[in-house]
C-alpha cells in the first residue's frame, strides 16, 4: 500500500512540475550569440589564469 501511495505520489508531482510551461525571458539573448573570442583564454583549451611576465622594477620607481 506504501508503495502504491508513494508511486502515484511521485506521478502527481512530476506530472505537476513539467505541465507548467517555460517563462520566455524578454531579456534573453538568442542562442549563437556568446561566442568565444580568440585570445581571451575563452576557447577551448584556454585557461582561466592570467599570463603574468616577472620584470624588474624601473629605476625611477624605486
Amino acid at each position: 500500500m506504501n508503495k502504491l501511495l508513494l508511486i502515484i505520489s511521485s506521478a502527481l508531482l512530476i506530472s505537476a512540475c513539467t505541465g507548467e510551461p517555460q517563462k520566455q525571458d524578454p531579456d534573453a539573448l538568442p542562442n549563437g550569440i556568446m561566442l568565444p573570442v580568440e585570445g581571451t583564454g575563452a576557447v577551448a583549451g584556454g585557461s582561466f589564469m592570467p599570463e603574468i611576465e616577472k620584470n624588474s622594477m624601473p629605476n625611477q620607481m624605486k
